[in-house]
């Protein structure tokens, strides 16, 4: 991918792919918003009269592989997944700039996931407790597997909320399991 590309119209096109409901690059500028406030896409603002948001490309930066990853490889993944038959304003206005706001704290933190299965079933399984913790659900492991049973199977999903956990990775964890067994997004 170039750093010309326009991230905005990279999301609706994944967007398109898999919904009815057509959405344009501007439906996404609230997505791209949360990652140019943290210095990860930049707008040409010159291009819009009162708006103050616009066509997002990739901020210059020496490793943009982490971002590229997200835009090319997880967002899809998530839209796919996530916003089957969901109106584009209300996948937007939720689970996608809830997900870019996850993805630019983790960034913060050191963690960035990549394009290999295992990465892209640790952010779905992140992302799927995150937004069931901001309905006040608190999903147990048995919950999440059977979530994850028709794309994922043996202990992939065990294994992502153990690495999730942080038994594996001797850093503050992205997940927490609270005395009930329930599971606690920390992002």
């Amino acid at each position: 991918m170039d750093t010309g590309t326009d991230v905005a119209a990279m999301f609706a096109t994944a967007w398109n792919a898999v919904n009815d409901d057509r959405a344009t690059a501007v439906d996404f500028w609230p997505c791209c918003r949360v990652l140019a406030d943290a210095n990860l896409l930049v707008a040409q603002e010159t291009n819009l009269t009162a708006v103050s948001i616009g066509p997002f490309r990739f901020a210059a930066s020496g490793d943009n592989r982490p971002i590229i990853d997200f835009v090319e490889v997880l967002v899809p993944s998530l839209i796919a997944s996530a916003a089957t038959g969901q109106a584009v304003s209300g996948a937007v206005s939720g689970v996608l700039t809830a997900a870019c706001a996850t993805f630019v704290k983790l960034c913060r933190q050191g963690v960035c996931f990549g394009r290999s299965e295992t990465d892209r079933l640790r952010w779905a399984v992140l992302m799927m407790v995150r937004n069931a913790n901001i309905h006040d659900v608190r999903p147990s492991e048995e919950a999440v597997v059977r979530e994850f049973a028709d794309r994922a199977t043996g202990t992939a999903v065990p294994d992502a909320i153990g690495w999730l956990l942080g038994t594996a990775r001797g850093r503050p964890p992205l997940l927490i399991r609270q005395d009930d067994g329930g599971l606690l997004a920390t992002v």
